[in-house]
């Protein structure tokens, strides 16, 4: 991933659906299962200060980035919005850890305070 990002509150995604999103997010909660193959995969639900979002980790991109899922902090998940009987989801492509320098925001996010500078 390593470069400038743009960077959605998770409440936007409705207005995303279908399309591939940067989003910043504290973990809350974490399934591991196993597909029909016997591949372990995860779900997990995050949330920033807009909302919550449902988090897919399929198999072979769960493998790539098991090592740095990390629930006590927040992370950068890149992804695919979808919709699926009126529910929200993200389907992860890639993770990072935070960096204040690798990201951006469309506008100021709406829970920025003046004395808040975010990837500037």
């Amino acid at each position: 991933m390593g470069r400038l990002k743009l960077v959605f509150g998770l409440r936007e995604l409705s207005t995303r659906i279908g399309k591939l999103v940067t989003v910043v997010g504290w973990p809350l909660t974490s399934k591991t299962v196993h597909d029909k193959d016997g591949r372990p995969m995860k779900f997990m639900t995050f949330e920033d200060l807009t909302g919550t979002c449902e988090v897919v980790f399929f198999p072979d991109v769960y493998h790539r980035f098991c090592n740095i899922l990390n629930l006590q902090r927040p992370d950068v998940l890149r992804g695919k919005v979808a919709e699926h009987f009126s529910a929200l989801s993200l389907t992860v492509n890639g993770v990072e850890i935070l960096s204040r320098s690798n990201l951006r925001y469309p506008s100021a996010p709406p829970w920025a305070q003046d004395s808040i500078r975010v990837g500037r």
